[in-house]
C-alpha cells in the first residue's frame, strides 16, 4: 500500500516539475510542427500544379509545417471534393485548393470547413461568393492582354486569329479571350476566324487542329489560354515537321512541351503565370491566419510575364522537386 502511494505520489510529482519548468528549448518553429495543412491540387503532374506544389512546400519547410499533397490523374471535380471533406474529417488545419466553377457542392465543402474552423485559400481560380479566405492568382484580363499584344506584334496588326480552348469552359479561360479580344479590336485588319473546343484526348484533339487548318488555310496565328491546348499545340509542331512554318502561336503555362518549341522558335511567346508563388504565399498567409491576424488581403494577384526566345533567361522559378503526390 505504501508502495502505491509512493508511485502515485511520484507521478504527481512529474506532472508538477513538467509543468513548472516546460522545455526551453521548444521554439515557434517546433511548436508549428503539428500544422498540417492539405493541399488538393486538380492535376498531379511536374509542370504547372508541380510548380505551385514546390512553392507550398518550400514555404511549409521554411515554418516547419506538414504538407499532404493530393492531386489526380485527370481532372476530376466530384474527387477534388470529396478529399476537400476528407481533409476536413481529418481535422487539417488548414486547405490550399483550386476553385471549381458552377458546383455548389465545391460551396457545400467550403462551408463545411468555414463551420469545422479551417481556413481554405483558393489559388489559381476564384469562386465568388465562396466561404474561402482568400484568393491569389493571375489576374486574367490582364495575361489576355499581353497575349492579345503578342499577337499584334507577331502579325504587325494584320491577320487572322484562331483560338483553340479547353472543351471544359471556364471563367479563366474567358477572361483571358476577352483581355486578347480587348487589344485585337483595336487593329480593323485583325480578326479571330475561329474558336476551337479543344478534345482532353490529344489523338483527338490533334486530328481537330489539322481539320481546324484545312478549313482556315489563312489563319496567321493560333492563341491557346490555357494549359492543356498549350502543350497539344506543341506535341502537334514536334510532330509536324514541315507545312507550318509561317505559322505563330502564342500559348498560356509552361510545359516541357511548349517550353522546347519556344526554344526552337515554333512558338512566338508564353504567357507565363507565378504557380509558385502562388503556393508560397498561401502557405504564409495560412500561418498568419493560424498565428491570429485577421486581416488577411482577399484578393492577391500574382505575376505574370510573356516569355519569348530571346528572354528564356527571365522565366520565373518552373518545376518541381521532389513532390511525393498522393494520386487517385
Amino acid at each position: 500500500m505504501k508502495r502505491t502511494a509512493a508511485v502515485i505520489a511520484g507521478i504527481f510529482l512529474t506532472i508538477f516539475l513538467i509543468l513548472l519548468y516546460p522545455d526551453p528549448g521548444m521554439t515557434p518553429e517546433e511548436e508549428s510542427n503539428s500544422v498540417r495543412l492539405t493541399f488538393i491540387s486538380p492535376f498531379a503532374n511536374t509542370g504547372y500544379w508541380g510548380t505551385a506544389a514546390t512553392g507550398i512546400l518550400d514555404a511549409a519547410e521554411k515554418y516547419g509545417m506538414n504538407v499532404k499533397c493530393i492531386g489526380f490523374a485527370e481532372s476530376d471535380p466530384q474527387k477534388q471534393i470529396r478529399y476537400i471533406k476528407s481533409a476536413i474529417y481529418s481535422h487539417a488545419d488548414g486547405i490550399i485548393t483550386a476553385g471549381i466553377e458552377n458546383s455548389e457542392e465545391f460551396k457545400e465543402a467550403l462551408d463545411m470547413a468555414s463551420e469545422a474552423g479551417i481556413p481554405v485559400i483558393l489559388i489559381d481560380c476564384d469562386i465568388e461568393g465562396s466561404d474561402r479566405l482568400c484568393y491569389i492568382g493571375t489576374d486574367n484580363f490582364e495575361a489576355g492582354r499581353l497575349a492579345g499584344q503578342d499577337i499584334v506584334e507577331a502579325t504587325e496588326g494584320k491577320g487572322s486569329v484562331a483560338i483553340i480552348r479547353n472543351e471544359k469552359s471556364s471563367i479563366n479561360q474567358q477572361e483571358r479571350i476577352n483581355g486578347m479580344k480587348s487589344v485585337i479590336e483595336q487593329y480593323p485588319d485583325m480578326k479571330i476566324v475561329t474558336v476551337l473546343q479543344g478534345n482532353q484526348n490529344y489523338m483527338i484533339a490533334k486530328e481537330q487542329i489539322v481539320n481546324m487548318l484545312k478549313e482556315y488555310p489563312d489563319i496567321d496565328v493560333i492563341f491557346c489560354p490555357e494549359g492543356y491546348s498549350s502543350i497539344c499545340i506543341s506535341q502537334f509542331l514536334m510532330e509536324e515537321k514541315e507545312g507550318y512554318e509561317d505559322l505563330k502561336v502564342v500559348a498560356f503555362d509552361l510545359s516541357d512541351e511548349s517550353l522546347e518549341m519556344l526554344k526552337q522558335g515554333k512558338i512566338y511567346s508564353i504567357i507565363q503565370q507565378d504557380p509558385y508563388t502562388m503556393g508560397q504565399k498561401a502557405v504564409e498567409y495560412l500561418r498568419q491566419y493560424l498565428s491570429g491576424e485577421s486581416q488577411i488581403q482577399s484578393e492577391t494577384y500574382t505575376n505574370v510575364q510573356n516569355v519569348r526566345r530571346e528572354s528564356i533567361d527571365q522565366l520565373y522559378k518552373y518545376g518541381s522537386k521532389d513532390v511525393i503526390w498522393h494520386t487517385y
